[in-house]
């Protein structure tokens, strides 16, 4: 009994029959969806050859329209058997070395390994992905763009992402059946259905499913359809066409039957499969004073609040007198229009802390001329605008009874107001070389 199911379990070489030798051929291969189309060359060899076997190479050059380009370089293995499970088909062994350039520029190197079984009526092929290099980092633009705002008693913005683009490891099987309604049309036609996964490290995993259609009309002409379905690519049609030449190389299944699928082109994911995660969003960076490296402080002003403020966004000082008290060193007192009156503003201000920024919602606020930057120290151009200035004007400060602004430390910024009817001077800087 044990030797029974061991022999069934057993191929065994078919005996040879004549035929034609294999013949070298080029084939082009287009495919096309409505957001992809690819174009395929293809050079299978035979290395090694004799009635029941095949010992072969293949190349492949692939390009897309989205600027996607790889390169495929195989060697694979076929023998006619017969096994007591399976009955007659051929089995068959292939190793590639792939390499992709992305439409990102991404370099990505991988290798491939397959295995086969043709049969007259039904295949079976599992391939197996390994990246060599899996993954490379870089920035791109923030799809939410720089959307400035103040948020508490700090600046806020979104600046360019972190990116990493990643190979992913993965396998994929597929079953397939001849459609022998089709032999009055056809010279041969398979259905085939199967499954796919590939695993991301940081990038999210891509299951799905695929199924396909390949028609030889004639053994130099090749027409089918394929259709794939994933929670990363969404789902995809293609319509596909291939032309091998020169006319007559690739043997007949009608005329030659099993032994035809010796020099069947191999199939396997056209892709190095990748997929991107955002390491970094980018989202929510707050601004920092490039003197000192600390988070710039906001103390806002908005005579139009209500009382008991405390100086953030949401809770502006509605008088400028409470702002200038509860500034510090290199502070920036921000003052909103209001209602456009000197309402709550009619004292004038003293700027006696180093580095403190007076600035008025009459003027766009940039990095450059506020002298800070953002925490992660990118994705943002210096001249960017921040925060745009008030269309309808400056807010309006005045002093009855001295200067509007009293400047009396180093380092001191101040724009983007209205300073009117002070009783002496408008703006005072008090020189303090001595």
């Amino acid at each position: 009994m044990k030797k029974i199911l061991l022999l069934s379990c057993c191929f065994f070489a078919l005996p040879a029959h004549a035929g034609e030798a294999f013949q070298p051929r080029v084939e082009g291969n287009w495919r096309y969806s409505n957001d992809r189309s690819i174009l395929m060359s293809e050079f299978w060899v035979p290395l090694a050859q004799d009635e029941t076997s095949v010992f072969y190479g293949d190349l492949r050059l692939m390009g897309d329209n989205l600027d996607a380009r790889e390169f495929n370089a195989g060697l694979g293995y076929r023998e006619m058997v017969r096994s007591e499970l399976f009955g007659r088909g051929v089995i068959g062994v292939n190793g590639w070395v792939d390499r992709r350039r992305t439409p990102r520029g991404t370099h990505f190197n991988q290798i491939t390994g397959g295995l086969e079984w043709f049969g007259e009526a039904v295949d079976a092929k599992l391939n197996a992905y390994v990246p060599l290099n899996d993954s490379k980092t870089f920035t791109q633009a923030n799809p939410n763009g720089t959307n400035g705002r103040f948020v508490g008693n700090q600046i806020v913005v979104n600046t360019d992402q972190t990116v990493r683009e990643e190979a992913l490891a993965g396998v994929d099987l597929e079953f397939g059946v001849k459609l022998d309604f089709m032999d009055t049309y056809t010279d041969q036609t398979r259905a085939y259905g199967g499954v796919y996964h590939f695993n991301g490290n940081r990038a999210e995993d891509v299951t799905g499913f695929r199924a396909r259609v390949a028609s030889d009309i004639t053994e130099n002409f090749q027409v089918g359809t394929r259709f794939q379905h994933d929670d990363v690519r969404g789902s995809q049609t293609y319509f596909e066409a291939t032309v091998r030449f020169p006319f007559g190389s690739k043997k007949s299944f009608k005329k030659e039957g099993l032994r035809a699928r010796l020099d069947e082109s191999p199939e396997r994911d056209i892709d190095i499969v990748s997929n991107e995660a955002v390491v970094d969003d980018g989202l929510n960076v707050v601004l920092t004073n490039t003197s000192t490296g600390a988070v710039q402080t906001v103390i806002h002003v908005n005579n139009q609040a209500a009382g008991g403020g405390d100086g953030s966004a949401e809770r502006p000082y509605n008088t400028l007198a409470a702002a200038e008290g509860a500034a510090g060193a290199n502070d920036l007192i921000y003052v909103h229009r209001g209602d456009g009156t000197t309402a709550g503003q009619t004292n004038g201000i003293t700027l006696d802390d180093a580095g403190q920024k007076l600035i008025g919602a009459g003027v766009d606020l940039t990095l450059a001329d506020l002298g800070i930057t953002t925490a992660n120290g990118r994705g943002l151009n210096a001249n960017t605008v921040i925060i745009p200035k008030n269309s309808a004007g400056a807010p309006v400060i005045t002093n009855g009874g001295g200067d509007g602004v009293n400047i009396t430390n180093d380092n001191i910024l101040v724009a983007g107001l209205t300073v009117d009817n002070a009783s002496t001077r408008g703006i005072y800087a008090l020189s303090l070389i001595h």
